[in-house]
């Protein structure tokens, strides 16, 4: 009797160890895509297009300084200061909570500039 628990129990630890494997991957593959690209700095960084529809309707605006001034009511708002803004400090992309859904066609986290701004730009907090 002990030895069908034991065989049941095995299998039972090897269908979840074998399920979570997977959503372990999901769990890790984007912050890792996000930081990788944060730190290339180069073209193939997947970048927030300003076209976009999203991006239109918060006036997101890759240069802060080209942004629609009549929102922007101070210098010193950018993507890097701001509360929706997750990247590290000193990094030229990373990773936006208004954007956090968006991906592109090779299914990785879409980034704004840290340089940029949009009106829904808020304090980050001390």
């Amino acid at each position: 009797m002990s030895n069908q628990v034991n065989r049941r129990l095995f299998v039972k630890l090897g269908i979840m160890g074998l399920t979570a494997a997977p959503l372990g991957k999901l769990l890790i593959d984007r912050p890792v895509q996000a930081a990788s690209a944060q730190r290339t700095g180069s073209k193939d960084v997947p970048k927030v297009d300003v076209n976009d529809t999203q991006a239109k309707a918060i006036y997101y605006a890759e240069d802060a300084t080209l942004a629609n001034g009549s929102f922007r009511k101070s210098d010193d708002q950018f993507c890097h200061n701001c509360h929706h803004y997750s990247g590290r400090e000193g990094v030229l992309w990373g990773p936006c909570a208004i954007f956090s859904y968006r991906v592109n066609k090779d299914n990785k986290s879409l980034l704004v500039s840290a340089n940029g701004w949009c009106r829904l730009w808020g304090p980050r907090s001390a």
